[in-house]
């Protein structure tokens, strides 16, 4: 928790809601004042950069269309050696946070707010930065990168690995029915153990804090994504799927460096097939690397095209997620 002393240090942060949506709302191009007006050409500046980190040309357009309709000055878009100098300090935050968040420390903290960067605002940074990251694996997965807008990574459902390949969605309906009756056995971890990692325990308390405009926004997309079902597995109706949710939330945290002490890790293996594995490792961590031919992946055999959609939004608020814990851990150490 913070400190009463620190706590009364806060600067407000500026500009609500502008990391809160799966498609990160784009602020009004007419600010009230002046100065909330620069904030907001900063932190479309910020957008641009952040999706540059992943090559995605999609949101790097359309940030700097809203970029010029807001009146920025046109060379800003030059390089980042022409924007001011507060914004230039971000460059390694947003590198580290875009490709090693687990490597955020206190140290790359501390040398931002002894410059010119209050507490509340690197909160809102990181999260700026974070959901752009998220955003731009969410744009080259579901192909609209390479297809112009067309989800042609959701067009079909093309054979598995070998695990799955002959039963595709019933051999999963299967196996999830099998791993709920020994479900039990993985359930009696003490919550201390998993706190770390927790984003109830550590990521929620501490944005609600530093960035209260946002806080009930990411922790309700989470959970929305998290939870969201029909009650549908391809043909099959009345399936639950939490297993399989769960299994991918948990597998793009482990991708990360977070684990879950109370969560049997065999289950992923289990509920994965190879080539889905392989195809969220790439999209989570380097999805600058999927070709307009990776874009459709052989992957999810008999899946409808809205739960592919639905993997998609999962791992959009994983990743966000994640990369949001490992910052606000650095930012916790340093108001500790």
């Amino acid at each position: 928790m913070i400190s009463k002393r620190l706590r009364r240090q806060l600067v407000p942060a500026v500009a609500a809601d502008v990391a809160s949506g799966p498609h990160g709302r784009r602020c009004q191009a007419r600010a009230d004042a002046g100065g909330r007006r620069t904030d907001i050409i900063g932190n479309m500046r910020l957008w641009e950069r952040a999706a540059c980190r992943h090559n995605c040309s999609y949101l790097v357009e359309e940030q700097r269309q809203a970029f010029r309709e807001a009146g920025g000055p046109e060379e800003w878009l030059v390089g980042l050696e022409y924007a001011p100098k507060k914004l230039q300090e971000l460059h390694h935050t947003n590198l580290i946070l875009a490709h090693q968040p687990w490597l955020y420390d206190i140290h790359h903290v501390e040398k931002l707010l002894k410059s010119c960067w209050s507490v509340s605002e690197l909160t809102q940074a990181i999260c700026i930065l974070a959901q752009f990251h998220a955003l731009s694996s969410y744009v080259h997965g579901c192909g609209i990168e390479v297809s112009s807008g067309e989800l042609a990574a959701c067009s079909s459902g093309s054979p598995s690995s070998v695990e799955l390949s002959e039963g595709g969605v019933d051999v999963l309906v299967e196996r999830m029915r099998s791993i709920s009756l020994v479900q039990s056995d993985f359930n009696a971890i003490s919550e201390e153990q998993t706190r770390d990692c927790s984003w109830e325990e550590h990521g929620f308390s501490l944005v609600s804090e530093l960035y209260s405009e946002v806080a009930d926004i990411l922790d309700n997309k989470f959970k929305t994504a998290y939870n969201m079902t029909y009650y549908t597995c391809g043909h099959k109706t009345h399936v639950d799927t939490f297993l399989f949710r769960q299994a991918v939330w948990n597998y793009l945290h482990c991708l990360y460096g977070i684990r879950h002490d109370d969560y049997d890790y065999s289950q992923i293996n289990q509920l994965l097939e190879r080539n889905l594995k392989m195809f969220l490792k790439t999209v989570t961590c380097f999805p600058e690397r999927l070709s307009s031919l990776e874009a459709s992946p052989f992957i999810m055999k008999g899946f409808l095209n809205s739960e592919k959609v639905h993997v998609m939004v999962l791992v959009l608020e994983g990743r966000l997620q994640a990369e949001l814990l490992h910052g606000l851990r650095a930012l916790g150490h340093y108001l500790m």
